[in-house]
């Protein structure tokens, strides 16, 4: 038998462990996931971008989140991993008040420590929960708020007083100003407190009353919401009831849905099977008396303390109450041609009840049948989410700003397709444009309407629905690049020549100059034994009879160190090397590597380039060429020890 020191502290641990491992649970899938946020999540951050935040005018959500969003992204930034974090952290704050709850509902039974352990996992564990919490939403300040306000409601009513009325009604008043639609969980509360506590649910004037006046601006504020939101929601068309439940519950469970739905069954059976037969047994409220009856504890006389508030009726009401929580989608369903809120976002709510009902059924299993499901509830933590099923798509430009950060150059520019912007492209928001170019361009990235005079140009644009006018301008004097994004969302770079007008040789070629490519920003000084990769633009005057040969030379006190010396290394696939066989009219891209040798000390280095044809081995003169025949064309500032 545990001392009550021994079984505080074990509870300590328990409730401590399932919180890591539910915080694991989401920080895994946030680390692991690399999610884009959705169009839904961009404008919760986007509102908080602006010189003057827009959030305080959103008809559709009140601000209490984004004013929490908004302290965050300060502390933390743009990144969509730290900004669902918040969602994260935010769940802690619901599993630790359900398990609370639990304590509360079940008290005086042995087993109410395994049931709130159990109401942790459960109430975290769901497809729909996950989402919640691991999202850039309100919905995840509002699911971690519910069971705080269900915890504060109980201890109120079980022992009514004003200090207890106040954080119940401020919770209220909180969740009301994150989220409208918890109207539907306050309703969902009285229905619990009329079942079980009958004649004291007058008590609710108190923290009603509190609650209301706090809310009294949001209520007048969104009067033109349910007028013009939930109308045109109410005529939209659904299935018949069971496939829409069937839908509607499987979503929520989303891929475990046979592990949860054979939960739900033994959870039910056991819950049956317990009712029925505790109906002959003695009051479980009742206050030990009599001679040898064990002295009265003060959890006794909070036992008396229901038994007076209709507790000695909660052996039925209560699963009542809970399964009126648990069929609140079919409520909703019916309500729908009125209020159009059947759908998993709009009755999240009905987890709370599930979650305690399941916990309940789960805990009179033999002991070690309650391990056994609370190991599976765990294992349910770590599940994928089909995103896909529950209607979440990314927009389709996350991975291709966060590929182009890697790729664009100082000077760089997006042109969008006209036709993309304003005709064919649906899938694409302009605010979530706006977010991705702030969160991987904090320095700014140019989006211009006319792409003349640009060196290169980012196009985005509908492959195969551009607007052709457009696409010729520019493509103008530009060579087509690399590329990335479906073909609805499809960025190409148009990069024209360093040199435009370039260097005539006399054979013909003309060079334009030269790119190093792994250059970045600020990177002025190169190591020994580094690697530096070049680009070489070409073009040819007249045609070439002859195949020539192209090297680059670096010298130190007169000696050749290092060399790259071959035919045009032509990167394009499908265009000619030869150039005997290079066409007038464009450009042709070659890359060499040069390897810089550990003999160098440290100075500045030219790269010279020289022209010949192999045959001969005379190398081709061009303005600029020194004695040598050779053009410096860049220049390398060697660092060495």
């Amino acid at each position: 038998m545990l001392s009550q020191t021994q079984a505080h502290r074990r509870t300590i641990f328990s409730v401590t462990l399932l919180l890591l491992l539910i915080a694991a649970s989401r920080i895994l899938r946030l680390s692991l996931d690399q999610r884009d946020l959705h169009v839904d999540e961009v404008w919760s951050v986007w509102q908080l971008l602006g010189a003057h935040p827009d959030y305080m005018r959103d008809a559709a959500w009140p601000p209490l989140y984004y004013i929490v969003l908004d302290g965050w992204r300060q502390l933390v930034g743009l990144h969509p991993v730290v900004l669902r974090f918040l969602s994260a952290l935010l769940s802690l704050i619901g599993a630790a008040s359900i398990y609370r709850v639990a304590r509360r509902l079940w008290i005086g039974n042995t087993r109410r420590e395994m049931i709130g352990l159990m109401a942790m996992v459960v109430y975290s564990a769901l497809a729909l929960s996950t989402l919640l919490t691991t999202q850039v939403r309100g919905y995840a300040l509002v699911y971690a708020l519910l069971p705080v306000a269900f915890w504060f409601t109980l201890r109120y009513f079980d022992h009514p007083q004003i200090r207890r009325a106040i954080p119940l009604a401020l919770t209220l008043a909180a969740m009301f100003y994150t989220w409208y639609g918890s109207v539907g969980a306050f309703l969902l509360i009285g229905i619990y407190t009329l079942l079980v506590y009958r004649q004291a649910i007058w008590r609710w004037w108190l923290p009603g009353i509190i609650a209301g006046l706090i809310a009294l601006p949001g209520i007048i504020g969104i009067m033109g919401l349910v007028t013009n939101r939930i109308k045109p929601l109410s005529d939209s068309k659904i299935e018949p009831l069971i496939p829409a439940l069937t839908a509607l519950y499987k979503q929520d469970a989303g891929s475990s849905v046979i592990v949860w739905l054979l939960l739900f069954g033994i959870a039910t059976v056991l819950i049956a099977i317990s009712q029925w037969a505790g109906s002959g047994r003695p009051d479980p409220y009742k206050i030990p008396s009599g001679v040898g009856a064990r002295p009265a504890s003060p959890a006794d006389f909070s036992l008396r303390t229901e038994r007076r508030l209709g507790g000695e009726d909660k052996r039925f009401s209560r699963p009542l109450a809970l399964l009126v929580w648990i069929f609140v989608p079919v409520i909703m369903y019916g309500l729908n041609s009125y209020l159009g809120l059947f759908s998993a976002n709009y009755t999240w709510y009905f987890v709370l009840g599930l979650a305690l009902w399941m916990a309940w059924g789960l805990s009179q299993l033999p002991r070690s049948g309650q391990i056994v499901a609370l190991a599976v509830l765990v294992g349910v933590l770590f599940t994928p989410i089909p995103y896909a099923a529950m209607q979440i798509t990314p927009p389709p430009l996350g991975r291709s700003f966060a590929w182009l950060a890697q790729h664009v150059q100082w000077g760089d520019v997006i042109a969008i397709d006209p036709l993309w912007k304003d005709r064919y492209c649906n899938c694409v928001e302009p605010e979530v444009f706006d977010y991705l170019s702030r969160l991987y361009f904090p320095q700014g990235l140019p989006v211009v309407s006319n792409p003349d005079g640009y060196r290169r140009v980012w196009y985005l644009k509908w492959a195969s629905l551009e607007d052709q006018a457009f696409e010729q301008r520019v493509r103008q004097n530009r060579v087509e690049g690399m590329f990335v994004g479906p073909p609805e969302a499809l960025f190409r770079l148009y990069e024209a020549p360093p040199d435009s007008t370039g260097i005539p040789f006399e054979n013909g070629m003309r060079f334009h100059g030269i790119d190093i490519i792994d250059q970045k920003p600020g990177l002025l000084a190169r190591r020994v034994r580094d690697t530096v990769r070049v680009r070489l633009w070409w073009s040819v005057d007249k045609p070439i009879t002859v195949d020539y040969s192209v090297a680059l030379h670096i010298y130190a006190n007169g000696q050749l160190v290092t060399q790259s010396d071959s035919a045009p290394q032509i990167v394009e696939a499908g265009t000619p090397h030869e150039t005997s066989r290079w066409q007038m009219g464009r450009f042709y891209i070659e890359e060499r590597d040069l390897e810089i040798p550990d003999s160098l000390i440290t100075g500045a280095y030219p790269i010279n380039l020289i022209v010949y044809w192999s045959g001969d081995q005379v190398r081709i003169s061009a303005p600029g060429v020194t004695q040598d025949r050779m053009l410096p064309i860049y220049t390398l500032n060697i660092k060495a020890w």
